[in-house]
């Protein structure tokens, strides 16, 4: 092993220093603000998931290369810049602190600064849940029919993705993405069982929902290809009991790091599954491929210059809106465009190419304004991610509060890392988007029409070490069919 060491390249020895100084920097960092109040916001579990990748998942890279020269190759003419990645990384980081400590999540959930925050309760969250799982089946079924209904959309999914089948010639493409409000329901569903209504037909309504929300969301995560979101969702549901057991603390983040042995069996199994490789290849062969990525995608933004001057974040409203009006009527040109057009040398779909290069969150701020990027990215996904804190813990509670946390950890927070395109971020976030949203409209709605109880001021479970008044309890109906006493005062640790 020394030996294959000392033959390494230069430059991912380096790689190996800088991925190093990255880990004890956002160590310490998260561990150092972490202990002003015991609270892990999703911030945190954003620069957690950067550490993760741009520091362990780096150094996991180089050892492998180390023991298989061979592997080396590979990779050898793309590691001239390999080394800046966990520069970048730490630069990400400290826009990141830099937004935790403007917008301060912990003020704004002081109870002295905020308005009164009322939930609605759990019969209106299982009507939202039925309501998002029927739009997403009705909706799905639309889209599938144009391709011959379920099976037909199964056969003809990896055409689909790689985009050998024109979907054109399907008037309901933009109702793909409806399908997703079959996940929400997941979330409102699991939410409802952990906070455990009391009645035995509220069990049966959340438990058959979630069932088959459930199976129905693990078919369209099937047609859609995507191995790392089946994988995510997975997570879902174990991460959100953690949650609810134990709060965002830094005990829910060591717990949640033996989920990460999913992924480890899945992901390589999975592209066994979905024809991306002959057989179930090396497992070692095959994360040092998918991590490789990244480095590609920089080294080749750094010999283009391919700078974008903050226009993809400009444009990220405009993503909401289906394809026919983004890219056909407005004419945007993503980063991931651009940086598949930088490493494979046309855009996919153009000449027989079926194959995108997705842009992670590093490279994406590099081609926003360089270092500089770097850093206004940071801070830009750290206010993000603050106010969505906020939102999450001041209109919703218990098992409903902990599964949207879990969802938002994964699929915003630590998804953002691998996959930072604001249009990615967007599509694949539409659904919660639009749910969220509808529970929050309720629950205003319910402000001028409910009358509420008063906000109490002594909290329950709450870390001793919690002296800034931040803690919470939600307002509830006398009707919200909830067990005890105890169910009715819910924290925000």
């Amino acid at each position: 092993m020394l030996h294959a060491c000392v033959g390494m390249d230069q430059n991912l020895i380096l790689l190996g220093i800088t991925s190093s100084l990255l880990i004890v920097f956002g160590a310490v960092g998260t561990l150092f603000r972490y202990r002003t109040n015991e609270i892990l916001y999703l911030a945190d579990w954003f620069v957690a998931a950067l550490v993760g990748y741009g520091g362990f998942a780096m150094l996991t890279f180089i050892g492998y290369l180390a023991a298989n020269p061979d592997a080396r190759l590979l990779v050898s003419e793309h590691s001239t810049l390999a080394w800046i990645y966990p520069v970048l990384c730490c630069l990400v980081i400290v826009g990141t602190w830099l937004s935790i400590w403007a917008f301060n999540p912990a003020d704004k959930l002081n109870p002295l600064n905020q308005h009164w925050a009322i939930v609605p309760p759990l019969m209106r969250y299982q009507i939202v849940a039925v309501a998002m799982l029927v739009i997403g089946l009705v909706s799905y079924w639309l889209y599938a029919r144009s391709y011959g209904g379920f099976s037909q959309l199964l056969a003809q999914a990896a055409g689909i993705r790689a985009g050998l089948v024109d979907v054109g010639d399907n008037p309901y493409t933009f109702l793909k993405r409806f399908g997703g409000f079959v996940f929400f329901s997941v979330l409102i569903f699991s939410g409802i069982i952990l906070t455990k209504s009391k009645g035995a037909l509220h069990s049966v309504l959340s438990w058959s929902g979630f069932s088959i929300s459930f199976a129905v969301s693990l078919f369209i995560l099937y047609s859609w290809e995507g191995r790392l979101g089946l994988v995510m969702f997975l997570l879902i549901v174990p991460l959100g009991y953690l949650l609810h057991k134990s709060g965002p603390s830094l005990k829910t983040l060591r717990r949640s790091l033996l989920l990460v042995i999913i992924p480890a069996i899945v992901l390589p199994a999975s592209s066994a599954i979905w024809g991306k490789s002959s057989n179930l290849e090396n497992v070692g062969a095959f994360f040092v491929k998918e991590l490789s990525y990244p480095v590609v995608s920089l080294t080749r933004a750094h010999e283009t210059n391919s700078l974008r001057y903050m226009k993809d974040i400009l444009a990220a409203p405009a993503y909401l809106f289906p394809t026919r009006v983004w890219q056909g009527i407005l004419g945007l040109d993503t980063a991931t465009d651009v940086n598949t057009r930088n490493i494979i040398g046309v855009s996919k779909g153009e000449r027989g190419s079926t194959t995108a290069a997705p842009v992670d969150i590093v490279t994406f701020s590099f081609m926003q304004a360089h270092y500089l990027g770097a850093v206004i990215v940071g801070f830009l996904i750290g206010a993000v991610l603050c106010r969505l804190d906020v939102f999450i813990a001041r209109h919703f509670y218990g098992g409903t509060r902990a599964m949207l946390l879990s969802y938002s950890v994964l699929f915003v927070a630590t998804n953002t890392v691998l996959y930072g395109d604001p249009k990615h971020i967007i599509v694949r976030n539409f659904h919660f988007i639009i749910g969220i949203v509808l529970l929050w409209w309720l629950a205003r709605r319910d402000t001028k029409t409910s009358h509420a109880t008063t906000l109490q001021s002594n909290p329950i479970h709450a870390p001793a070490r919690l002296d800034n008044s931040i803690r919470i309890n939600y307002v509830l109906y006398t009707d919200s069919h909830v067990d005890t006493q105890a169910e009715k005062q819910f924290n925000f640790v």
